[in-house]
């Protein structure tokens, strides 16, 4: 009796470990799974007026105006206002290359005229010193119709448009 006593209880010790095992295999592949649900960090965002601090590039971007000027019946111009600020240590440009537009159905556009507000530094050619601010305008040709319009800028942000 005794040998059949210690072949039941290494069973009940083997079920014990499958048992175990199964149960830290689950939780495992639980785990797994959530991480592969969960949403992505979203883009920082601001909406018109409001600073976006571009901390990383040494920039504070507030959108100013945005202006839709109706073209044609396939395309409107949008003119965007923006307000930089260089919160960097070393003097910096800020090409057009650092902005694009985007709308609700994914499409994107970069600028098509890139100039300085009246009295403000080109920014295209010339660095701006640490603590300066500029203000600068952008073009951009979009379909009529177009809507949800938000602006890509450095850092990695959107500033919310309409």
């Amino acid at each position: 009796m005794k040998s059949g006593g210690k072949q039941l209880s290494r069973y009940w010790w083997l079920v014990f470990l499958v048992t175990l095992s199964s149960v830290f295999l689950a939780a495992s592949e639980c785990e797994q799974t959530s991480d592969h649900t969960q949403t992505p960090t979203p883009l920082p965002s601001v909406g018109q007026g409001q600073v976006f601090h571009a901390t990383k590039d040494g920039w504070d971007i507030t959108v100013t105006s945005v202006k839709r000027e109706t073209g044609d019946a396939e395309a409107d111009q949008l003119l965007v206002g923006v307000h930089a600020v260089n919160t960097g240590r070393s003097a910096h440009s800020l090409g057009p290359n650092r902005f694009k537009l985007h709308d609700a159905l994914g499409r994107t556009w970069n600028d098509v005229s890139y100039e300085a507000a009246p009295g403000a530094i080109d920014l295209s050619l010339q660095k701006v010193q640490p603590g300066l601010s500029t203000d600068l305008g952008l073009n951009f040709l979009i379909p009529t119709g177009a809507e949800g319009l938000w602006l890509e800028t450095i850092g990695g942000g959107h500033i919310v448009l309409e």
